[in-house]
């Protein structure tokens, strides 16, 4: 008998269905959900992303409207009720466990990293996603202050182990941990030249034992964030959130990126390849 896959099941083809159960059961709360399962909120949230769905009734409407298809993704139609309750209520570190397993399948066509440091190494850098405060509470990332304000005043809630090196755009630093970034008149200053634009960077740190070399080349791997959140704004279109507490938010986010990853890597050798090294240093 012939067997024909449909264009989602070719795309998901990609995701092990056995590494997501067993994802799924580390991750699960609760009592089990009849006829619902966590492949199927994965699959019906990826419908939505696929078509670009703005609502959750949309989403599910979309699903139904292919339910001769729904075999072939071992997954059946399920209502707007269920969706909402379980994309709030089910922990989203899920779909970040699908992420980094897919990112792995990933690394494999990326090219490899040229640059290496044996210690502990930490490139920050930050994003913000523009949320209605009245409608996501939660958010308590968000807080408003006088223009004056350092940003170190909250850089000192991270706990870095000690002796890491640790590499930002601008301010803070903490006791025992040797610290990169630009910041203005003190301790030493390292200047390095753009060859391709002449332009001079200055770096401050007070890691006097590396050399100037090894320094400019850690904080130029802290601009590949920037061109990371860079692609992440122009490539992960989530125009519309379909929940308002933070794990439906996230549950979003995370199967966004899997999204992408999926699509990336259905593609040609030579386009994973430009694709897939995009999130090689994630």
């Amino acid at each position: 008998m012939s067997h024909n896959n449909t264009i989602l099941g070719q795309i998901v083809i990609s995701l092990s269905r056995h590494e997501f159960d067993s994802l799924a059961k580390d991750y699960h709360q609760g009592q089990k959900i009849r006829s619902f399962t966590r492949w199927t909120q994965f699959m019906v949230m990826f419908i939505g992303k696929f078509f670009g769905r703005k609502s959750l009734r949309g989403i599910v409407m979309n699903v139904a409207a292919q339910s001769s298809k729904l075999y072939h993704l071992a997954i059946k139609p399920c209502s707007r009720a269920i969706l909402a309750r379980v994309n709030e209520k089910q922990p989203a570190a899920l779909f970040g466990g699908v992420f980094f397993k897919l990112l792995e399948r990933c690394r494999q066509f990326a090219p490899a990293h040229r640059f290496k440091f044996k210690s502990k190494l930490y490139l920050l850098d930050a994003i913000t996603i523009d949320l209605c405060l009245s409608l996501f509470p939660w958010a308590t990332f968000v807080s408003f202050s006088e223009g004056k304000t350092h940003e170190s005043n909250w850089a000192n809630a991270l706990k870095l182990p000690r002796g890491s090196f640790v590499v930002f755009d601008r301010g803070f630093s903490e006791d025992r941990e040797i610290f990169l970034g630009k910041i203005p008149d003190s301790l030493r200053m390292v200047c390095y030249r753009v060859p391709e634009t002449g332009k001079e960077l200055r770096f401050i740190t007070n890691a006097d034992h590396l050399s100037a070399k090894t320094i400019a080349d850690l904080c130029k791997e802290r601009w590949q964030i920037e061109i990371f959140f860079k692609w992440i704004r122009q490539n992960l279109k989530v125009k519309t959130f379909l929940g308002t507490s933070k794990n439906a938010v996230l549950t979003q986010i995370w199967i966004a990126l899997c999204v992408y990853l999926l699509l990336a890597l259905l593609k040609p050798p030579e386009q994973q390849l430009v694709e897939c090294r995009q999130f090689s240093l994630f």
